[in-house]
């Protein structure tokens, strides 16, 4: 793995000063410059290759596979580091509803999610979500 370039962190966060996570708790929107800026740290990280080295280690294709993947391990690291920022628990409904709730348009087009159910108070559309 590769350590983290803080100079570049500290380049990034001067460029994006204005950001607003962690602000408001578990309710606020992540913008399109906080989701950058978790993409940024993941990928500085190098997690994403090792998730990716450990799934192949661990089961090897042998078959033409299941489902495809409705999140991808890129959209599941972002949004674990997104709440970590905001020191908010890594919890998997916690990621859900950044996915699902949190991101404003821009950062949910950048992330290719799809959009969230359009009743947040049903909780059966957040569940099947």
């Amino acid at each position: 793995m590769t350590g983290i370039d803080l100079a570049a962190v500290a380049e990034y966060d001067e460029q994006f000063a204005g950001s607003t996570y962690g602000l408001s708790g578990r309710t606020s929107l992540f913008t399109l410059n906080d989701v950058r800026r978790a993409e940024m740290f993941v990928q500085m990280s190098g997690v994403e290759q090792q998730v990716v080295a450990w799934r192949n280690a661990d089961s090897p294709k042998q078959g033409p596979g299941g489902r495809p993947a409705f999140i991808t391990d890129r959209q599941l690291l972002t949004a674990m580091m997104l709440l970590a920022m905001e020191k908010s628990p890594l919890l998997v409904m916690e990621m859900r509803n950044v996915l699902a709730y949190r991101l404003d348009d821009r950062a949910r087009q950048h992330l290719g999610v799809r959009p969230a159910p359009e009743d947040f108070d049903d909780p059966r559309a957040a569940y099947n979500w």
